[in-house]
């Protein structure tokens, strides 16, 4: 919970932002990104679509190949729940494991805005370019020290939130229908996104990219059927 200045003023890659305040309300974000271990322990296979190559395959390996609709679930298979305004459906990752541990909880994806909060660890003020430090080596696995192949989650440094790899190894889809300039024009609460469109923001760059596509203000897009080498995601509630 808290209140931050979302965005930035300038940008050294790509759209950011306007500047703008934003207020959350309570929420929890995973530590590390979802894992295959965890996607094959709920879903029952390894993937959804493409077998992993040589992008890193094991258990503690990020999860990739993932489209946005294999996380939210498609409209055709039923309503799971609806949490603060945001539906999940029945054949979606995380209506499933929210039906496998059954106790209560309604896991989900991050808002573009809780994402960046919690990469900037609940401050707009420390002015790192990515989450946790300046120095990209110490926090992310990206393209000049990956070997472009992700690696296990929370082998880098954690930011002070104690949260790992929110920059570089695999991108984050979120859950925000993406908005262009328009986003960031007033001071708003609990933002979820455009009300319609089909690319969603994904932040945080993957170990295929340079350090610009790595920074916290930085925002991209992807369309919700896009399932690439280098898509993965973690969870909320």
């Amino acid at each position: 919970e808290g209140t931050f200045t979302m965005g930035a003023a300038t940008a050294t890659y790509g759209p950011v932002a306007y500047p703008h305040q934003v207020t959350l309300s309570d929420y929890w974000i995973g530590q590390t990104e979802v894992t295959q271990g965890l996607w094959e322990a709920v879903m029952g296979t390894t993937y959804p679509g493409e077998t992993p190559s040589s992008y890193g395959k094991g258990s503690n390996y990020p999860v990739y190949y993932i489209s946005w609709d294999n996380i939210v679930g498609t409209a055709s298979s039923g309503i799971g729940y609806t949490v603060r305004g945001m539906t999940y459906y029945q054949d979606g990752f995380c209506y499933k494991l929210s039906q496998k541990y059954n106790d209560g909880r309604q896991y989900r994806l991050p808002t573009e805005a809780e994402w960046e909060y919690a990469a900037r660890e609940g401050s707009s003020t420390n002015n790192y370019d990515y989450s946790g430090s300046n120095t990209i080596n110490d926090v992310a696995w990206y393209g000049d020290n990956s070997g472009f192949t992700s690696h296990i989650v929370g082998s880098k440094q954690a930011n002070k939130l104690g949260i790992y790899d929110m920059c570089g190894n695999v991108v984050e889809w979120c859950w925000d229908l993406y908005k262009g300039e328009e986003y960031g024009l007033g001071a708003v609460e609990n933002p979820t996104g455009a009300s319609e469109g089909y690319e969603h923001a994904v932040r945080g760059g993957s170990w295929g990219d340079d350090p610009k596509h790595c920074c916290v203000t930085i925002r991209e897009t992807l369309p919700y059927y896009r399932a690439g080498n280098t898509n993965g995601f973690r969870l909320a509630l």
